[in-house]
C-alpha cells in the first residue's frame, strides 16, 4: 500500500504545463488527503460504481422526459433564438 501512495505521490510531484493534466493534477492535490483512504479502510470500496449505479435510473427518466439543463453563455442563447 505505502508503494502505491508513494507511486502516486511521485506523479503528482511531477511538473505538468497548463491545461487538462495540469488541472486535473491540481484537483487530485487538493483532495489528495482523501485519495487512498481505500487503501486504508477496507469499508471504503476502490471504487464509486454503487454511486454511479444508484445515479441511472435518475439520468434514464431525464433523458426519457427530455430534462435536458438549461444552454448557459451567449453562444446557446443564440442558436436557441427562432431564425426569421
Amino acid at each position: 500500500m505505502a508503494a502505491i501512495e508513494a507511486e502516486g505521490d511521485a506523479l503528482l510531484g511531477e511538473r505538468l504545463r497548463m491545461g487538462e493534466s495540469y488541472g486535473l493534477q491540481t484537483r487530485f492535490l487538493v483532495h489528495r488527503a482523501g485519495l487512498w483512504t481505500f487503501l486504508h479502510d477496507p469499508a471504503v470500496p476502490p471504487t464509486n460504481n454503487s454511486s454511479e449505479q444508484a445515479l441511472g435510473p435518475l439520468v434514464i427518466h431525464r433523458g426519457a422526459a427530455d430534462l435536458r439543463p438549461p444552454p448557459y453563455g451567449i453562444a446557446a442563447r443564440r442558436q436557441a433564438r427562432p431564425r426569421l
